[in-house]
Parts: C-alpha cells; sequence; structure tokens
C-alpha cells in the first residue's frame, strides 16, 4: 500500500529511501537534487530556491536526524480518522511526497467532512510554487465556513 502523510508505513513509499533518512539535507547539492527530484513541481525561482536550500541545511544535527523517523514516518492514521469538522486537503498535481492519488485513496476517506483540491502543475512547494493560487483556495474553503 502506498504511503501518505496519515500512513508511513510501506516499504514502497512515494518518497525515496535517501530522502526518509534524512540524507536529503547534509549538503546544498542534496537538497538541490531533492527540490528538483522530489519537492519541486517545476522549477522554483532563484529566491525561492535558495530559501529552501537555507532552510533545509539550518537545522540542527540532531532535529535532521530524527526528522524521518519522527515524523515522515509516524502513523497518524488514529489522528486523522478522529477529525470530524469540515477540512481542506490541497495537494499538488506533481507531488512526488502526497500524491493527489494516494490523498484520495487513502486520506479522503479516512474524513468524512474532507474536500481535496488539486493543484496544477505544483509540487509539494505549493506555497513557494503557487501561493496565489493556493491562498484562493484557502479563502474560499474559509468563506464556505461562514
Amino acid at each position: 500500500m502506498p504511503s501518505c502523510a496519515c500512513t508511513r508505513q510501506s516499504p514502497a513509499d512515494t518518497v525515496s529511501l535517501k530522502v526518509r533518512r534524512g540524507a536529503c539535507r547534509r549538503s546544498s547539492a542534496s537538497v538541490e537534487a531533492t527540490i528538483d527530484q522530489v519537492l519541486a513541481g517545476r522549477p522554483l525561482s532563484a529566491a525561492d530556491r535558495a530559501q529552501v536550500i537555507a532552510d533545509a541545511l539550518r537545522g540542527a544535527p540532531q532535529a535532521k536526524k530524527a526528522w524521518p523517523a519522527s515524523t515522515s514516518l509516524e502513523d497518524i492514521s488514529g489522528l486523522v480518522d478522529r477529525i470530524e469538522v469540515p477540512t481542506l486537503v490541497i495537494s499538488g498535481e506533481r507531488d512526488r511526497v502526497d500524491p493527489p492519488e494516494t490523498l484520495r485513496l487513502e486520506l479522503m476517506p479516512r474524513i468524512p467532512h474532507a474536500t481535496l483540491q488539486v493543484l496544477p502543475d505544483t509540487g509539494h512547494l505549493s506555497p513557494l510554487e503557487a501561493p496565489d493560487r493556493l491562498a484562493a483556495l484557502i479563502a474560499g474553503f474559509v468563506d464556505g465556513l461562514v
């Protein structure tokens, strides 16, 4: 079974083993490769790319080492199953970390009042890749709640 943010148990995870082990944050070159091969659905601006690289390299070594096992592989399905409020799930069409199809199959059935929106031509970094479209989706969702 593929995994998503709620169930990171499968060896067939869409994120490479190297990324899940934290190797993606060891050097500028490894972060750049991760941006290109995993995170971005299209080229980032030079400023956004520099920000992602700096942010990835800035973390404490202990946090970088702990991240894969403590968060990206954590099974939160029991928590997700308890969500009872309207929920907006947003994925990039080209997201290789949590692909839309995986979210459709694994996450959406667990949240009764969830809506999935897919941002075209976007990867896992939607706030950087499509900030205006992302903001519009969130604003539209919130407007529908009030």
